[in-house]
């Protein structure tokens, strides 16, 4: 029923946010935390894996900094695809489950002009790429494809916690490329001020500037957890994006 958290952890929501926009809040903060890390130059090509809430808040973010580039999306499912779309995301590839090696890579290669060149072992590499590549999936093929999909001396955030995994560093050095991590939330220093990501975050939904619908899809009751974590195992099926926990009283 309670925790204990030290005061510098707490953060009063505004009144005029709902319990339904302040769940989101740290999510949409760590997304936007990643895109300040490293925010795309003016007619950079940008690509976003992954079509989880952190990928479509990375989208949602860079349009609500005003950072005037084309973004292109990876996403897995259907309902992903629309609200990466209607948060600004230019061109949407679906990637569905079991989508070879070698597909992947000659769609992004048709995307950036590029051509894929296959090596030892099934390996795939890219000739060309983005300027900026943002992974939300945090796995380290993940890690991998997004070097890979980055030009030479272009930009990886890595804003998955991909933990210890096994990644191809052929890029890093090859292709002198730069990988920026990102955690969480932070004190932000833009404008010449320093605040944290969530007062940034507040002061966006308020303006309307970050939009919230159709984020949080299900609710549950606590005892119901058993159902709650049943919706986000299958995605696909139930068109989860975000899942919370409800005070029923009980």
């Amino acid at each position: 029923p309670f925790f204990i958290a030290h005061k510098s952890q707490l953060h009063a929501v505004p009144d005029g946010l709902s319990d339904e926009q302040a769940v989101l809040v740290d999510p949409l903060a760590g997304a936007l935390h990643g895109v300040l890390r490293r925010p795309p130059a003016p007619g950079e090509r940008v690509l976003v894996l992954g079509g989880g809430i952190i990928g479509i808040a990375v989208v949602a973010s860079i349009r609500a900094l005003e950072c005037s580039c084309p973004i292109t999306a990876v996403v897995r499912h259907a309902h992903q695809e629309a609200l990466i779309r209607a948060r600004g995301a230019d061109t949407v590839l679906r990637w569905p489950r079991g989508l070879t090696q070698a597909h992947r890579y000659d769609r992004i290669a048709d995307q950036v002009g590029g051509r894929r060149v296959s090596a030892l072992f099934g390996n795939q590499m890219l000739l060309g790429g983005f300027d900026l590549v943002y992974d939300c999936i945090g796995t380290g093929r993940s890690l991998t494809d997004a070097m890979k999909f980055t030009r030479p001396r272009g930009t990886v955030v890595e804003m998955g916690t991909s933990q210890i995994s096994v990644v191809d560093t052929t890029p890093l050095w090859f292709s002198e490329i730069t990988l920026r991590g990102s955690y969480g939330r932070q004190m932000e220093r833009t404008g010449g001020t320093v605040r944290h990501t969530y007062q940034h975050v507040f002061e966006m939904l308020q303006t309307g500037r970050l939009r919230t619908d159709g984020l949080l899809t299900h609710t549950f009751a606590l005892r119901e957890y058993r159902a709650a974590f049943h919706a986000l195992a299958h995605r696909s099926a139930g068109s989860a994006v975000k899942v919370a926990f409800r005070h029923s009283g009980d």
